[in-house]
């Protein structure tokens, strides 16, 4: 199975800070690096965590760091590109992936350990708050065989 058309822009939406409001803009599809894969979102959802930092809230949490960011941070999808060095025989082009994605995390720290939030490493993100998250969907031209 393989996607034989990729178009170069998706839809997303799109938390803007400055203005305090989302709203569904035109974005690039994203590279992945030799380390992520590249998944058609089916559907996304938006949880307690996403709304409360959309407004003011006690643990003083912002959301981003002044850049519009794609919202959600759990997702499912079909993966569409895998990297060659990927070992993992079951992340395969075509399959069915849910997932709630952390990056710059190691997985190994006891602070992974409670939440991959809570990592040791200092560039931590979460898709959805700090890095783009999951709210986005390809074009309907995005044809798989």
């Amino acid at each position: 199975m393989s996607y034989t058309k990729l178009p170069s822009s998706q839809k997303a939406a799109r938390y803007h800070t400055k203005e305090n409001l989302i709203r569904v803009d035109e974005i690039p599809i994203p590279n992945p690096t030799d380390n992520e894969l590249l998944i058609k979102v089916h559907s996304s959802s938006l949880c307690h965590s996403d709304v409360m930092l959309l407004e003011p809230n006690d643990a003083g949490l912002i959301l981003g760091d002044g850049k519009p960011v794609t919202i959600g941070h759990e997702a499912t999808g079909t993966i569409i590109s895998v990297p060659k060095s990927c070992t993992n025989s079951s992340l395969k082009v075509g399959a069915k992936i849910g997932f709630l994605c952390p990056a710059n995390v190691c997985y190994e720290c006891e602070g992974c350990q409670v939440h991959n939030l809570h990592c040791e490493n200092d560039n931590k993100q979460m898709g959805g708050f700090g890095a783009d998250g999951f709210f986005q969907v390809l074009p309907p031209e995005a044809i798989c065989n």
